[in-house]
């Protein structure tokens, strides 16, 4: 039996149902959240670029603002100068750089931009083969 940790049972069973949400009982499947999360990671990744090409770096730490939807990051950020938002709290240090968050998203781009082709070629010939 696993201890409830001095949570009552309806704590006990929302945190298990947090937890396990969109999963297969049997398993073998994916959980919901994790695909929702590597979207979100994709997302975010692609805000970041994209604000620094348009040089909107300012934007980015408001990523941190808590739960937001990347489209209204503009509007908060409009809203500081009026003093209707505070800007976030707390910033990690990757993103409080931007020089530096420029230089990793611009490598990663490199990198993707430089082997794409060639890894995408190396799977298609492998996929062809009828192997995998």
């Amino acid at each position: 039996m696993v201890p409830n940790r001095g949570l009552r049972g309806e704590e006990c069973y929302a945190n298990a149902r947090r937890v396990f949400r969109g999963g297969v009982i049997d398993g073998g499947a994916p959980f919901t959240k994790d695909a929702c999360y590597c979207k979100g990671t994709v997302l975010n990744y692609a805000f970041i670029r994209a604000a620094i090409q348009s040089k909107r770096a300012e934007l980015v730490p408001f990523l941190f603002v808590g739960k937001v939807a990347h489209e209204d990051i503009p509007v908060l950020y409009a809203r500081v100068a009026d003093g209707v938002v505070r800007p976030p709290d707390h910033v990690p240090p990757m993103f409080r750089d931007m020089n530096g968050l420029a230089i990793w998203t611009a490598y990663s781009n490199f990198f993707f931009r430089m082997g794409g082709n060639v890894v995408d070629d190396h799977y298609a010939k492998l996929f062809r083969r009828g192997d995998v």
